[in-house]
């Protein structure tokens, strides 16, 4: 069975999952618990209408015997079945998936033995994303649907300041840690700073936190030099390279297909053979986007994805030099990040810059995992002015990471690097005159 202890998992990007893969054994063995105590709770709504259409035999028989296969691929052995902590079984069929599902809707993400678990959904669905059943059946429309009401009754929990979901607002813990050498409310708003969680009334309103005095905190670099990019958002440098208009992005190395990134836009042309510069949220960092650059606005387009499909090549089939073995991504979309800019939930503004020698580029906002929600302020319509560093936008509840697409031939020093974190407003690059 192989070592079974402390299994870090260093891949894991963002803080989302936790690296030791035993803190996420605990938060399903939690789950498991509470289903035993109380096994006769009844399903919400839309649990019930995924329960439905994964029953419904006569018409969607594919999608039976898909739900049944995703659990029955994933190998019959450590660390798939038990899990290190000897504590209990992980969930190995879609009836127990749609109970622990039905527990997460009332259920606010909670840090477990001071690690953060912020993919609660995901970490139910970690092996089954990875088998070739789940990946399909992941790209179904019908169960994308039900899936997409989920999380937004999730999203709806999570806001409803009737909910409690504010009772793991801990001052000075978990998310409401001193960040920076400084306390947390000076640092960001709150609603009252000696109440109780600080006067947040709802996860959402943490999650959606704004800086307490952002231009100090986070100034614009060089806000009058329309050569100067800002970083959009808080973030680290996952990845910035050339890009083809048409690619295999569903590929192992998952090369970026500007048509597919772009919704197949009819302004999609006009980045052949571009560049894109990307960069992923982490858990604690702030959620709300900027402008990078000074200009107007071309276009806003809100694209529907699908929240639970990971690379092929980040799931069963990705095959270990070193063991042999399968090696799925345990934090399931983390190592599919540039897969994802073409299937995930995601907002792309076009901004025609002020600077010519940008022109037209395009930000794009993007969902992972339990995000469905990358909301552009109605504001930023067509034919208006926007300012580095105004607010675009923000995410709600769950992963995300964001990408600047630039036309071919845009000339960019960049001033990070690939890992480097980049802080709100901070300079990453100069464009070369032309």
């Amino acid at each position: 069975m192989g070592d079974q202890t402390s299994p870090l998992v260093h891949h894991r990007v963002g803080g989302w999952l936790p690296k030791n893969h035993d803190v996420v054994h605990r938060h399903v063995d939690h789950i498991l618990k509470r289903l035993h105590e109380n096994p006769d709770k009844p399903f919400a709504p839309c649990i019930v209408a995924l329960q439905e259409l994964i029953e419904d035999r006569k018409n969607h028989l594919d999608i039976w015997i898909g739900f049944h296969q995703m659990f029955d691929e994933i190998p019959n052995k450590y660390p798939y079945t038990e899990n290190s902590v000897k504590t209990g079984k992980q969930i190995r069929d879609y009836k127990e998936m749609l109970k622990a599902f039905n527990e997460i809707l009332t259920t606010p993400p909670k840090y477990e033995h001071n690690d953060l678990v912020a993919f609660p959904f995901n970490a139910i669905l970690d092996w089954p994303m990875g088998t070739p059943s789940g990946y399909s059946m992941f790209q179904d429309k019908d169960v994308n649907a039900r899936l997409g009401a989920i999380l937004n009754a999730y999203g709806e929990f999570l806001k409803d300041e009737k909910q409690n979901s504010n009772s793991v607002l801990i001052p000075h813990e978990g998310y409401l840690a001193d960040p920076e050498g400084m306390m947390f409310y000076d640092l960001y708003k709150c609603p009252d700073k000696d109440a109780k969680h600080y006067g947040f009334k709802s996860f959402d309103a943490w999650f959606t936190r704004e800086f307490k005095d952002i231009e100090r905190v986070r100034p614009v670099a060089e806000p009058t030099n329309n050569s100067v990019i800002s970083a959009a958002c808080e973030s680290t440098v996952y990845r910035r390279q050339p890009a083809k208009q048409n690619d295999t992005f569903w590929l192992k190395g998952q090369p970026y297909s500007l048509r597919d990134m772009l919704y197949d836009d009819e302004l999609a042309p006009e980045f052949k053979d571009g560049y894109v510069y990307q960069a992923f949220l982490s858990a604690s960092n702030y959620h709300r986007w900027n402008s990078p650059i000074n200009g107007t606005i071309r276009k806003v387009v809100q694209v529907p994805g699908y929240p639970f499909v990971e690379s092929y090549y980040e799931g069963f089939a990705n095959i270990a030099k070193v063991t042999g073995e399968p090696d799925p991504d345990p934090a399931a979309t983390d190592r599919s990040q540039s897969f994802i800019t073409s299937v995930a939930t995601r907002a792309l503004v076009f901004i025609d810059a002020d600077d010519a020698n940008i022109g037209l580029m395009c930000f794009i906002a993007v969902g992972m995992a339990e995000c469905s929600s990358c909301a552009v302020h109605e504001k930023w319509q067509k034919g208006v002015h926007i300012k580095k560093g105004d607010e675009l936008g923000m995410f709600h509840f769950g992963g995300s990471t964001h990408c600047l697409v630039f036309r071919e031939g845009v000339k960019i020093n960049f001033h990070v690097q690939v890992g480097d974190h980049t802080l709100l407003n901070s300079k990453v690059g100069t464009v070369v005159k032309g």
